[in-house]
């Protein structure tokens, strides 16, 4: 059922004596959300060495400081991390794994992920059928990288 009223009487002023204007604005709030882009370059990147599947096999690491990396955050927020070629983009999320296919019906993965505690999170690159610090630099571009650090607090 809907009512129609037709010259009805105006409503009463606001208690500030504005007719229908709109009240002071709030104050403003505290940001929740930090995006840091880091580079990661060949000065940065670190071996560790876990000999599998083989002698000599490992991954490789780098860790970048990030001061938004609060208490706050690690109990209460989010944290996510991409990665891209170029600062354009386009940007795809970690963990990143990939997977390639060689002659002969062996193929291996790589996988890229990350960890982080205060103030610090930490890159990793592994592959499924291992490599040497010499053979990690070879295919630097792979995880030489920009990433995109974005923290979030609820």
């Amino acid at each position: 059922t809907s009512t129609l009223i037709c010259n009805g009487e105006d409503g009463q002023d606001g208690e500030d004596g504005n007719d229908g204007q709109d009240g002071q604005d709030g104050e403003d709030g505290t940001a929740n959300m930090d995006v840091q882009i880091v580079q990661w370059t060949s000065s940065g990147t670190m071996f560790y060495q876990d000999n599998s599947p083989s002698n000599g096999d490992g991954n490789v690491y780098a860790v970048f400081t990030n001061n938004s990396l609060t208490q706050d955050v690690l109990q209460n927020g989010i944290v996510q991390v991409e990665i891209a070629t170029s600062l354009e983009g386009p940007w795809y999320q970690l963990p990143y794994v990939f997977y390639e296919e060689t002659t002969g019906d062996v193929g291996y993965f790589y996988d890229g992920w990350y960890s982080y505690g205060e103030g610090a999170l930490r890159i990793d690159w592994n592959c499924s059928f291992g490599r040497t610090q010499s053979e990690w630099e070879d295919i630097s571009g792979l995880y030489e990288a920009y990433y995109k650090i974005t923290t979030i607090i609820e």
